[in-house]
């Protein structure tokens, strides 16, 4: 029975060894710690304080703070003083009880502050907790505020605006590049003269001039001249009964222009003019290749040739709309041209147009074109038969019958520039400086007004050099 009691004693102690007092701790570890020597010393201990003599308190705390600080072994503290001292200990083995504690703090990472909770209820219960605190929990990712962007103002705005309208241009000019600056002299076989055909502007002369006066073979923009060989597979050159020469390629329309690139106009040498106005669609026909385009151009009062249109849309076209108009009802309609010149130049065809736009059409006239002035026709034309070589090959004897006989020379004389019949006359009384008219035909033509003027001073500039 003694040893039954005995046991069961031992047994727990050992299941309550936690609560011990302190003292009694200390003087079992030394016994474990320093063996059967200093077992008798620490039984003594434990019995007097079991006993109640308080003296012996004070000295084995002492001894047990000694042992914290210090291993006898190695003179070094030790996994079990650092516990003893509230210090986590090293984990230098996946034991059990390293496992409850991971455990542990887990769970209070988890939990959020369940340790501190915890130790304070131990205390207020006026017992000592030696549980190491837990590893603070990971602080969660700073993730940042959303950038607010404030709305831009109305000068970024348009600064923003002109950038990329900017951009847009110097891409335009790019795709210019295969038309070479007029200034520079113009190299046959290297260069091809290309004729920017604004409408209503003396196109069907100056195609009578160097057709049937220069016997020009001609890439021209009017598919009456090449009737039925629309699908041709090889370039060719027609004969038309007056005796002009056409090469059988439409440069009046998209599917004409790459049907020409196709048919490797250029390269081919049979053109010695290439006449569109389709100013950037035509430079394909130049690029893969060594040959560049050199171009010249006839230009005319804006509001001279809106008039000419109106009548021409009057005399030609079978819609009943315009057989019944008058030309104010025309300057104030959807059907009239809103800066023809500028928009083709510039290659804006449907948008609105900007000052930068006009800034283009300006670089591109006053670099890439030579200038010719429909008012001063004969003057312009031998500017271009000098700069191109055409005076070459006719006299001026012969080249001022070939106009008599064509009767360019008498429709200049009269100020009609076109051989289209435009029907009714309309006095220019009707549209003069000062009028409601011609208000608002300015007004639909305000940048083409504004290049006009800048090609005058163009034409005279370019006098020097030609």
């Amino acid at each position: 029975m003694l040893i039954a009691c005995l046991s069961l004693a031992f047994v727990c102690m050992v299941l309550f060894k936690d609560r011990w007092p302190e003292d009694v701790r200390g003087a079992l570890i030394k016994f474990l710690d320093n063996g059967e020597g200093n077992a008798k010393n620490a039984d003594s201990d434990a019995d007097a304080f079991l006993n109640g003599h308080s003296s012996n308190k004070k000295k084995n705390t002492d001894a047990m703070l000694q042992f914290s600080r210090d291993d006898p072994a190695s003179g070094t503290s030790t996994a079990m003083s650092e516990y003893l001292n509230g210090k986590p200990p090293k984990q230098t083995s996946t034991s059990s009880s390293d496992s409850d504690m991971v455990s542990a703090n887990i769970a209070e990472a988890a939990g959020g502050s369940g340790s501190s909770q915890s130790e304070s209820s131990e205390q207020e219960e006026g017992e000592t907790s030696y549980r190491y605190k837990a590893r603070p929990p990971p602080k969660q990712a700073q993730i940042p505020k959303t950038l607010v962007v404030p709305e831009p103002t109305d000068e970024q705005k348009t600064l923003n605006k002109e950038a990329a309208l900017m951009e847009e241009l110097e891409q335009h000019l790019d795709n210019l590049s295969k038309y070479l600056k007029w200034n520079l002299p113009y190299k046959s076989g290297r260069d091809v003269p290309f004729y920017w055909a604004v409408p209503l502007t003396g196109v069907s002369l100056v195609d009578q001039v160097l057709g049937k006066c220069y016997g020009l073979v001609q890439a021209a923009d009017q598919a009456s001249h090449i009737k039925g060989h629309e699908e041709d597979k090889i370039l060719n050159v027609l004969t038309e009964e007056n005796g002009e020469l056409y090469v059988n390629v439409d440069m009046g329309s998209l599917a004409g222009i790459n049907r020409a690139k196709e048919l490797h106009l250029v390269t081919s040498n049979v053109p010695d003019v290439v006449r569109s106005s389709y100013f950037y669609e035509t430079a394909i026909l130049f690029q893969g290749t060594a040959k560049y385009g050199k171009c010249f151009t006839m230009m005319r009062d804006p509001i001279d040739r809106a008039v000419d249109v109106f009548r021409k849309l009057k005399a030609s076209s079978t819609n009943p709309i315009f057989q019944s108009m008058t030309l104010e009802e025309y300057a104030k309609s959807s059907f009239i041209e809103e800066n023809w010149m500028v928009r083709f130049l510039s290659n804006e065809m449907d948008g609105e147009l900007e000052n930068q736009h006009l800034e283009l059409a300006q670089h591109v006239l006053g670099r890439k074109c030579l200038v010719g002035m429909t008012e001063r026709f004969e003057e312009s034309i031998g500017r271009f038969a000098k700069y191109y070589g055409w005076s070459n090959k006719v006299s001026k004897e012969e080249l001022t019958k070939c106009k008599e006989d064509s009767e360019v020379a008498k429709l200049v004389n009269d100020d009609v520039f076109t051989t289209v019949n435009l029907g009714e006359e309309i006095s220019k009384d009707d549209y003069k400086e000062g009028t409601d008219l011609r208000k608002i035909l300015a007004e639909k033509n305000n940048l083409d007004i504004e290049l006009y003027n800048y090609a005058k001073g163009l034409y005279h500039r370019q006098a020097l050099y030609t």
